[in-house]
């Protein structure tokens, strides 16, 4: 389980646990990256070569959601019940291009395009788990839609449960694509060193804040360690990503102690509690599974494209289709790289600091409201990865035992685009029988 988003793509592919953040069609991204010198382009300057335009049948606003912040939303029309569609991360909602037509039969589908991405504003902040659900109720509050069913894929978890947690009244129905995981849904049996990581890193900038010069300074110390840690993980480094973790495993005990000695004060208390009881005890065990999974089954090398592959968007969707098994649709795609005068990829338009920032802001959901819910689970080919992600929707069950709970063997992350028609079977049925008004 590596606790970054680099890192865990290329982990999600190849290794026993992952977090299930961003879609593995990512993973070309990157060894495109790696592959050559590409600049990092806006996704609303200019217009790939040629005339292209997307055939799926939506209309395209924006919504402003807070003051210089505004979102894409498609429209795909259709009638009875708001359904809205949110992406993965590193995705727009145009990667539900070919998925979003089949339900116009069952529900008015929209899809949003979240900060950062896309054509949406790219602001500097508001990247945390519940600035980016409250940018989805400030659509919905925009659109005059009251209580949608919100479907979420892979990172999209996260805004499905902070809506769900914090606005009951504003859903009626929850679907999460292969999006039940850490960031949705916290199981402290489980933990997850992602979730586990985000929350102390939060935790030590709160009460470095608030504690004096020496405990503050001890601190400060421990999150250099954490901070080092992460970007270990981040280069996908094997060995330095192991020395950072041991080094983390040692400072534990200091931060533990000098917690112990400081003041207690009402406003302090319960983070403090938080971090002895919770923060620390889990990220123990997630440095020692990290480990542990680092030297059994270390990442492997991904594919590189070749020259043919990046000659234009539709090779390279060809390329990512042999890969991965799915592909997105070509608009998708088009949102994601930029391409020169003669069609060829030569540019990506994702900011990597968006992802950190958004990977930074996840936090524990352990206690959502229960709409009617569906989760379906991708379960891999891989034993190792099959086991944690089946440990995983094990838990969800316990926890919400109300939910229908859907397994996928042998599917892809992009569920909706690897298995579509069982999606849509069961999405299907799900909206067939909720208690809305049509």
């Amino acid at each position: 389980m590596l606790p970054r988003l680099h890192g865990q793509e290329v982990a999600a592919c190849v290794q026993a646990s992952v977090s299930h953040r961003v879609g593995c069609f990512l993973i070309s991204l990157i060894a495109i990256t790696g592959a050559a010198s590409f600049q990092v382009v806006d996704a609303r300057q200019g217009a790939p070569a040629g005339e292209w335009h997307d055939p799926s049948p939506h209309r395209v606003q924006t919504v402003v959601v807070e003051p210089g912040v505004s979102l894409e939303v498609l429209d795909w029309g259709g009638s009875g019940p708001p359904i809205v569609l949110l992406a993965g991360l590193g995705n727009t909602a145009h990667v539900f291009d070919d998925f979003a037509p089949k339900l116009v039969e069952s529900g008015h589908v929209y899809g949003i395009t979240r900060r950062g991405f896309g054509a949406s504003s790219v602001p500097k902040a508001g990247y945390t788990a519940d600035r980016l659900g409250d940018d989805v109720v400030a659509v919905l509050d925009a659109l005059n839609i009251a209580r949608p069913v919100l479907v979420g894929h892979s990172i999209g978890g996260e805004e499905l449960s902070s809506i769900a947690s914090r606005h009951p009244a504003r859903v009626a129905g929850l679907v999460y694509l292969e999006a039940a995981y850490a960031y949705a849904y916290y199981d402290r049996v489980l933990g997850d060193l992602d979730v586990d990581v985000a929350e102390l890193r939060r935790h030590l900038v709160w009460l470095i804040g608030g504690a004096s010069q020496k405990p503050a300074d001890r601190l400060r110390s421990s999150q250099k360690l954490l901070e080092s840690f992460v970007r270990a993980s981040d280069d996908e480094n094997t060995k330095r990503t192991i020395a950072a973790a041991q080094k983390l495993e040692r400072d534990l005990p200091a931060v533990d102690q000098t917690l112990r000695a400081l003041p207690s004060q009402a406003d302090r208390a319960a983070v403090i509690r938080e971090v002895l009881e919770l923060d620390l005890p889990a990220l123990r065990r997630g440095l020692a599974k990290l480990q542990d999974e680092l030297r059994q089954n270390p990442p492997m090398p991904e594919p590189d494209p070749t020259s043919a592959d990046l000659a234009s968007i539709a090779a390279f969707r060809a390329w990512t289709l042999r890969v991965e098994g799915s592909a997105p649709p070509e608009s998708e795609l088009r949102q994601a790289f930029s391409t020169n005068r003669h069609g060829a990829i030569n540019g990506y338009r994702f900011q990597p600091s968006v992802a950190n920032a958004i990977d930074a802001g996840v936090r524990r959901y352990s206690a959502i409201a229960t709409p009617p819910v569906l989760a379906i689970y991708a379960i891999p080919a891989s034993a190792n990865e099959a086991k944690d992600i089946e440990a995983q929707a094990a838990a969800f069950e316990r926890a919400y035992p109300t939910a229908r709970v859907v397994r996928l063997a042998r599917a892809d992350h992009y569920v909706f685009l690897s298995n579509q028609t069982e999606v849509l079977v069961e999405m299907t049925a799900f909206l067939r029988v909720l208690p809305i008004d049509r």
